[in-house]
Parts: C-alpha cells; structure tokens; sequence
C-alpha cells in the first residue's frame, strides 16, 4: 500500500510540473517560438485594427446616437468640418519667442508689476502694469503698455505644473453660450474657461480703459487722426482709431486668451448700457502655446473669420493639453497652429484648426514635459 501511495505521488508531481513547463512555453516566446510569435502577431494586429477603424468610426457613431436621442443630441454636438478657414500668413520666431517670455512671465511670482522680474525683458520697458488675479479659478495675468511698439500686451498665466486643481479645471467638459452681444446666441464655449475668464473680466477691461485713456491720443498711435483740429475732441471716442493691443498665453492661458482676443474684438465691454473702454480696441496679433480646445466648430469658424489671420496657436511635440476636451464633445481648435516638432522644427498649418499635419497627427498624446517647454525653454521657469 505504501509502494502503491508513492507511485501516486510520483505521477501527480510529474503531471503539475508538465503544466507548469507548458505554461512558460506558453508565455515565453523563446521557448516556444511558432505559438508565442503567433500570438504577439495577434496582439499587434488587434491593436492596429482598434487604431485605423474605432477612431474613424467614433464621429459616426456618435452622430447615429444623437440622432436617435434627444438628451444625447443635447450633450454630443454636431462633429465640425474640418476645413481650411482663414489662416494667418506669415509667422516669425522671433516674435514667438518674444510672447513665449511674455507667456512665461505671467508665472511670475515676484517683480511683474515693476517690470522686473526674471522674464521682463521682451519688451525691455513695460509701462503701466497692471496685475490682476482670482484665486477663486487660480487665473492670473498682466496688462501693460509697450512705448516702443506703441501696444498694449495682455498675457495670462497658465496651468501651474504643480496644480492639481488647474488640470482639473482644463479637463472640465461641459458648454455654456458665449456672452458676447453680436453673436446673437451662436457659438458655445468651455464653462470652466469661460467661468475662470469672467472672475477677471472687469479688472482686466478697466486696465485696458485706463491705457487706452492714458495712451490714446499719441499722435504716431492713431495714424492719420489729427486731435488739433476743433471737432476732434467732439468726435465719438467710440468711431475713433482703435487701441492697439496683443494678446498671449500659456496652457489654460491661452484659452483664456483666445476668450479675450474674441471679446475684446466684440467691442461688447461693460454690457449693453456702459462701455468700458470707450475706444473700440483692435487686437494685432494674438499668440498661445499649449491651449485646449475652447469651443465648438460654430464658435471656431466666428473666430476664425475675425481672428483666424492674426493667431498663432503653437503646439510642441506630444503635448497632452491641445487634445483636450476631446473632439467627441464638440469641441474645435481655432485657427492657425504652428508645430514644433521635438527637434525644433516649425511647421504652419493649413487654417483648419484640427490641422491633420500637426499635433493632431500624433497618435500617442501625453507628454507634460512637451507641454512645459516650447521653443527651446521652460516656459514656466520664472520662480525656479
């Protein structure tokens, strides 16, 4: 009995360790080449698949739902056309370099109201700046005047890299209308960013009235107007030459940027009974490095048509932010991206905004790192 119980125990443990080899000839290609490699075959083949037939086919699908459903026609807009729309022309890196330390130095912590901190020196001499910030959505920014170019600069701090509650806020979905009065109801934006720009709205408007007071009346700023004549004090401040102002940000700044580019050219400040700033403003150039997506494809194309010519939006390698909020929900990229590849190499887009050549042909979206550094620096390194 006892010679029969070995010769159990002797069969079961020669039957657990044939399992056991079979199961790392399974895992282990080298063991096991022709079933291992056919599987890794596999793999790849159905991750190939999933990449070239779900990504088309999810707009469809969507479309078919929203269709079907009023409550998901609601919360699924209409997936826009991507089409050229007006493209800016001409791009300098040299400018871009300079708004990019514009961009940076509204990071600063110390030295930016008396232009001097580590950034402040595109341009050398900044005058009159005015601070403004809400710690409420933790937006924070700067305007000021630029004596040699005869502008305003307004730049917005971006998404601080050790803010968790800021990348909340740029992941944050949801629509709301846009409030400007000439767009009578068309065109709907982020909530969050449209919220966060709001907590700064009338700061931000009085300091530009203030400028555009102080700043006005230069004689080289408004061309062919000529104050010494008697009926020039009697003309409406409102049909006069406009104040000249440039527009720039970083990360959740450039949102915001591309809010105010679009208000401030809207003339609409200070509601329907007051205007704020008498002087119409005229926005020259606007630049933003790293922005989502701010609104949908109908709020893309009024954007595009009034300011589509004079962006610049950059994007840089694999930054995760311009992929968000997702296309899915609506959302477009206003015109004109300009890509930095990772080996500083600048390509300009085509006017669509969801430009195929540029970040958005990046499959794999998800550096921080790419989202920090643009054209060669660290964009939020004032205070390291």
């Amino acid at each position: 009995e006892r010679e029969r119980e070995r010769e159990r125990e002797r069969e079961m443990t020669m039957k657990t360790t044939r399992k056991k080899r079979r199961s790392v000839r399974f895992l282990l290609p080298s063991r096991n080449k022709s079933r291992g490699w056919r599987m890794v075959s596999f793999f790849l083949f159905v991750v190939v698949f999933i990449k070239a037939n779900v990504f088309k086919a999810k707009n469809v699908f969507a479309t078919a739902l929203a269709r079907e459903s009023p409550l998901l026609k609601s919360l699924l807009l209409e997936i826009p056309p991507i089409s050229p729309l007006n493209p800016a022309k001409e791009f300098s890196r040299d400018e871009a370099v300079r708004f990019r330390r514009l961009s940076g130095a509204a990071y600063c912590e110390r030295g930016l109201g008396n232009w001097t901190c580590e950034f402040c020196d595109q341009p050398r001499e900044l005058k009159d700046v005015t601070v403004f910030e809400s710690e409420k959505r933790f937006v924070k920014g700067f305007v000021g005047f630029d004596g040699e170019r005869k502008r305003a600069v307004l730049s917005f701090r971006g998404t601080e890299p050790k803010s968790f509650e800021n990348w909340l806020e740029n992941l944050d979905a949801t629509h709301a209308g846009f409030p400007v009065a000439d767009f009578e109801g068309k065109g709907r934006v982020h909530s969050g960013f449209l919220d966060a720009y709001v907590q700064i709205r009338l700061n931000l408007t009085y300091a530009i009235a203030k400028l555009s007071e102080k700043y006005g009346n230069d004689l080289s700023l408004l061309g062919d107007e000529d104050p010494s004549k008697e009926d020039a004090m009697q003309k409406d401040e409102t049909s006069r030459n406009p104040f000249p102002i440039e527009i720039t940000g970083h990360s959740l700044g450039g949102a915001l940027a591309t809010i105010a580019a679009l208000d401030l050219e809207s003339g609409n400040h200070g509601g329907p009974r007051k205007r704020v700033i008498q002087r119409k403003v005229d926005v020259k150039s606007v630049y933003t490095f790293g922005s989502p997506r701010v609104g949908d494809g109908v709020f893309a194309e009024i954007y595009a048509e009034r300011l589509g010519s004079k962006t610049y939006r950059l994007t840089h390698g694999r930054d995760v932010v311009p992929s968000v909020p997702n296309t899915l929900l609506g959302f477009r990229h206003v015109p004109t991206e300009v890509y930095e590849d990772r080996n500083g190499n600048i390509t300009i887009g085509d006017g669509s905004g969801e430009w195929k050549g540029g970040e958005d042909h990046v499959w794999r979206r998800y550096s921080v790192s790419d989202h920090l550094y643009y054209l060669g620096e660290y964009i939020c390194g004032c205070n390291s």
